[in-house]
């Protein structure tokens, strides 16, 4: 049990797509998520920047040294603006996740919903993560595949 003085450490994560980008700058998220800290009561321990990288792509050197902590063991605690600075891609995201929820790692956005303290988020969490376990098969690759191929005609043909 953590003592009442025992602060709770954290690290930032902030991105854009673009460096023209004035109203989600790296600036304005690294400010709001120092003063989300502050008003939290959060020790940040540092911070990450991928400026300039799409949310589609996980090839992001900010983001892998944030997972290379998160694997290590070396953090319990990321703050993002909201949940598209770490991915815009439902399938990234939930990997993502995944992986801090094997770590032992919250992520806590400032705006927008955040998934692991709500338990209608968490519903809504794992109705993404089913609908992304269906993609496989609905696109030919999962091994029921065969009950999802249709003919020309858009008929389920079952083989």
């Amino acid at each position: 049990m953590k003592s009442k003085n025992q602060t709770k450490t954290a690290i930032g994560y902030a991105r854009t797509a673009t460096a023209s980008d004035n109203s989600m700058s790296i600036e304005v998220q690294e400010e709001k998520i120092k003063e989300y800290c502050r008003r939290k009561g959060y020790e940040l321990t540092g911070m990450f920047f991928d400026s300039g990288k799409s949310g589609i792509t996980l090839d992001r050197p900010a983001l892998n040294q944030v997972l290379d902590l998160v694997i290590c063991g070396k953090i319990k605690q990321v703050i993002c603006f909201d949940t598209s600075r770490l991915s815009r891609d439902t399938f990234h995201y939930l990997s993502l996740k995944k992986i801090f929820e094997e770590h032992n790692v919250e992520l806590k956005t400032i705006c927008g919903p955040n998934f692991l303290g709500n338990s209608s988020f968490r519903l809504i969490d794992e109705i993404l993560k089913t609908i992304n376990s269906l993609y496989p098969r609905i696109n030919g690759r999962g091994r029921n595949a065969r009950y999802f191929r249709t003919n020309s005609k858009g008929q389920k043909t079952g083989k």
